[in-house]
């Protein structure tokens, strides 16, 4: 089920039939698709990388402090990305 023209509510006289991909490619033209962090998402400078690998806050709470997905922080604090800037900074307290 899709919106027509992806706005409004969800109601009898405003919605259609479709594929579930049909629905993605009306979110994407509509302008309604989720973006992520690679396509418009917030980006991280090296001072919040640094920030985020040596806090011992928990992951939900870093993620919403710096407006980024769990998965970034997550990422981060497992030295699977930015490790360029991780790497000499020792080991990151786990939550």
């Amino acid at each position: 089920m899709g919106r027509i023209g992806d706005t409004g509510p969800y109601s009898t006289e405003n919605t259609k039939c479709i594929t579930n991909a049909e629905n993605g490619y009306d979110r994407r033209l509509n302008g309604s698709a989720a973006r992520g962090e690679r396509s418009g998402g917030r980006k991280l400078n090296n001072k919040q990388v640094r920030e985020i690998y040596l806090s011992p806050d928990k992951l939900k709470i870093l993620a919403e402090r710096y407006c980024v997905g769990l998965w970034t922080i997550f990422n981060i604090k497992k030295g699977k990305t930015w490790k360029h800037i991780t790497k000499d900074l020792g080991p990151s307290p786990q939550k």
